[in-house]
């Protein structure tokens, strides 16, 4: 079976290569970003199949992010990782596949996370 493709979008350097270690250890193929710019850079070349980002990124706010990225690629499963454990997703980001069960508040249960997305995305 070809492995997960995973866009994991997170500015904090440890925070991001530790995760990302994880999440191939857990069978993803996983794609890097710090920046919502580098995120839909890397899309476009290869486009994931599911995507975990950080609400707080230094060139644009996540909300945003996510809506422009969903525009791009309507099928990729959206996830949040963030440190704000008060995100709802708005009525607009739950109806382009956002639910709140999508939403892992920092540190979340990194085990629970890869089984959701895994699961998923099968």
């Amino acid at each position: 079976m070809e492995p997960l493709l995973l866009l994991l979008v997170e500015d904090e350097p440890d925070l991001r290569d530790a995760l990302g270690e994880y999440l191939e250890a857990c069978g993803f193929t996983v794609l890097q970003a710090g920046t919502a710019g580098e995120a839909l850079r890397i899309a476009e070349r290869r486009p994931p199949a599911a995507i975990l980002t950080d609400l707080s990124l230094p060139d644009c706010p996540g909300d945003s992010f996510l809506e422009s990225f969903h525009g791009q690629h309507p099928k990729c499963l959206l996830y949040v990782h963030s440190g704000d454990s008060s995100f709802v997703p708005s009525p607009l980001l739950q109806a382009m596949g956002l639910p709140p069960s999508h939403v892992f508040s920092k540190p979340a249960d990194l085990a629970l996370m890869a089984a959701q997305i895994q699961s998923a995305l099968k």
